[in-house]
């Protein structure tokens, strides 16, 4: 596994990402990564409308592929 990446060094790169997210003193939280022409935030929660500034996030891996059996 990588590790966890500062926000303030670089952002994911894919808007409506999914990955996770934590301040230095928070447990991690799954969350969206959305960009849009006035920036950026990150969203958590079911609603995804509470938006939050962590200092770092790390990439999900990939979903499993579909057994074909």
């Amino acid at each position: 596994m990588s590790e966890w990446i500062k926000c303030s060094d670089r952002l994911p790169g894919t808007n409506q990402q999914m990955v996770l997210v934590c301040n230095e003193e928070n447990d991690p939280e799954v969350a969206w990564f959305i960009q849009h022409k006035d920036g950026y935030y990150f969203c958590i929660g079911w609603d995804n409308k509470q938006t939050w500034e962590p200092e770092y996030w790390f990439p999900l891996p990939d979903m499993p592929k579909k057994d074909e059996h």
